[in-house]
């Protein structure tokens, strides 16, 4: 009977554990963020012509990127944070996106090398 219980109690318990995981509370975690709440964004730009690219293909580019970094400038619309993301500083050829983007492709499983 003490087993039971004890069964019981363990299973109420992760019960609790994986209802408290399916809720994000900023506050606990840092920098929780739910991907149904971004606006991803991804640019390539090439000699100045600029592309919109669709997110999935654009993660795995960004994934063999040399690096990516913080741009000064403003260059996607409402956009807290943009990033710059290049295989060599003078090319012509990058990759422009904002905050969301990085947080979509990170929660992905890419790995994204990032200044």
């Amino acid at each position: 009977m003490k087993k039971i219980i004890l069964i019981n109690l363990t299973l109420i318990f992760l019960i609790i554990i994986m209802g408290i995981n399916l809720i994000s509370f900023s506050g606990l975690t840092g920098k929780a963020v739910s991907l149904f709440d971004l606006q991803p964004k991804c640019i390539f730009e090439n000699e100045q012509e600029l592309r919109i690219i669709p997110m999935e293909f654009c993660c795995f580019e960004l994934q063999s990127q040399l690096n990516c970094e913080k741009s000064v400038e403003n260059l996607l619309e409402n956009s807290l944070q943009n990033y710059e993301c290049y295989t060599s500083k003078d090319s012509p050829r990058k990759y422009l996106i904002n905050q969301d983007t990085l947080y979509y492709c990170q929660g992905a499983g890419y790995e994204i090398k990032v200044n």
